[in-house]
C-alpha cells in the first residue's frame, strides 16, 4: 500500500496513522496510483488522450482503457506448476488456469439477492459460483462451489449433486455425508470433488504466491476468516479474468441476514459486521495487486457497503457473457464443398 501512494508523490503511510480503509477515495487513490504505473510505460500513450488530457480515473469507477491494454492477464499463468487442488487420493489435479480469461458471478449470499438475479444467471455462457448454503436452493445450482467450514453446517443436497464442482479443505475428506438413497459415504467419494490445503495467514503481497488456500487471519490476530476471500483466491487459481460480485451487501441487522433461510443472534450479528470491516482492509490492499495480474472484480448491487469494487449493473455484465444459442443448426451436419479457387486459362 506504501509503495502504491508513493506512486503519486503521496507521503508514506506511518504506523501510527489511522486510516479508515473503507474510504472509497483512498482505494481510488491505491487503484490510480496502480494505473498511473502502467500508463507512464505503456508504448501508446503519446496517443492517447486520456493519458494526455485528463488525470488517471482508471480506478473507480470502472477499468476503462481507450488503447484496451491496461491490466490484462500474463500469458501464462504464475501458478502453473504449484499444487494447490488434490482428488479424494491426494494426487495434484492440474486445473490451474482450467478457465482462463472466462468470467464467473460469485454469488456472496446476501439478502440483496433476488428471485430476478437468479433467473438471470441461468443462461448459457454464465458460469457461477455458490458459497455456503447459498446453493442449498433449487433456484440457484451455481456450476461451481466451495466452503470452508466443516460439512455438517451444509446441505447434503449440494455434495450430492454431481452438477456442481465443489472445493472444499482436504481435512474433511473422511466426513460423513447423509445420502438420500443408502447409508452415509465419505466425501471423498462424492462426485465432483475437489480438494484443498488451507492457512489462515493473510498477506496481500504473497496472496499470489501462495501454495494454499487462504481465508484471512484468525480473530484473535485482528482479522477474521471468510468463505468469500477463499472463493476468490479459488477463482484466481482456475484462471478467471472477470468476477462478477452478486450479494455482497457487507451489512447485516436483525431484518436482512441472509436471501436463504438462517437465524442470526445478535452476537452473530456483530460479528458478521466486525467481519466486513476486516474484509474491506483485506480486499483493499489486494486490490491494486489483483489488477496487476489481471484480476478484475466488479460488485454488482449498487447498495453495497463494500466500496472498494467498481459498480458494474449485472445487466451489463450478463450482456458481456451470454451466449447466443439462437442459430439454427439446420444444415451443419451435410458437408460443404469448398470452391475451387480460378484459374485464368492460359491463352
Amino acid at each position: 500500500m506504501r509503495k502504491m501512494m508513493a506512486a503519486v508523490a503521496e507521503p508514506p503511510c506511518q504506523e501510527d496513522t489511522p486510516i479508515d480503509i473503507d474510504d472509497a477515495a483512498l482505494c481510488n487513490k491505491l487503484l490510480n496510483a496502480a494505473a498511473r504505473k502502467k500508463c507512464n510505460v505503456c508504448p501508446e500513450r503519446n496517443s492517447c488522450n486520456l493519458f494526455k488530457n485528463m488525470s488517471c480515473r482508471l480506478g473507480l469507477p470502472g477499468y476503462d482503457c481507450p488503447k484496451n491494454l491496461l491490466w490484462r492477464m500474463p500469458g501464462k499463468h504464475p501458478a502453473r506448476n504449484k499444487k494447490i487442488f488434490i482428488n479424494r487420493h491426494g494426487d495434484a489435479v492440474n486445473i490451474i488456469g482450467f478457465y482462463r480469461g472466462q468470467s464467473c458471478f460469485l454469488m456472496c449470499n446476501g439478502p440483496s439477492v433476488t428471485n430476478y438475479e437468479k433467473h438471470l444467471l441461468n443462461q448459457p455462457g454464465i458460469l457461477t459460483m455458490g458459497m455456503n448454503n447459498g446453493a442449498a436452493n433449487a433456484d440457484f445450482r451455481p456450476d461451481l462451489w466451495t466452503a470452508q467450514d466443516p460439512p455438517y453446517k451444509f446441505m447434503a443436497g449440494i455434495y450430492n449433486d454431481p452438477k456442481i464442482l465443489k472445493f472444499t479443505l482436504w481435512d474433511y475428506k473422511n466426513y460423513l455425508i447423509p445420502n438420500p438413497s443408502g447409508p452415509s459415504r465419505k466425501l471423498r467419494t462424492l462426485p465432483g470433488m475437489i480438494f484443498h490445503k488451507r492457512h489462515s495467514a493473510f498477506h496481500a503481497e504473497k496472496w499470489f504466491e501462495e501454495e494454499k488456500i487462504v481465508w484471512g487471519r484468525p480473530k484473535d490476530s485482528g482479522g477474521n476468516r471468510s468463505t468469500m476471500l477463499g472463493s476468490l483466491h479459488i477463482l484466481w487459481f482456475l484462471g478467471f479474468e472477470n468476477v462478477y460480485l452478486l450479494g455482497a451487501d457487507f451489512h447485516m441487522d436483525a431484518e436482512t441476514k441472509y436471501f436463504f433461510d438462517q437465524n442470526r443472534t445478535g452476537s452473530a450479528i456483530r460479528n458478521n459486521n466486525r467481519l466486513y470491516k476486516n474484509m474491506i482492509k483485506y480486499f483493499a490492499q489486494l486490490q491494486p495487486l489483483m489488477l496487476e495480474q489481471g484480476f478484475k472484480v466488479w460488485n454488482c448491487n449498487p447498495q453495497s457497503k463494500l466500496h472498494v469494487f467498481p459498480f458494474m449493473s449485472l445487466e451489463s455484465a450478463i450482456r458481456k457473457n451470454v451466449i447466443n444459442t439462437s442459430v439454427s443448426t439446420l444444415g451443419m451436419y451435410e458437408k460443404v464443398k469448398k470452391p475451387k479457387p480460378k484459374t485464368e486459362k492460359k491463352k
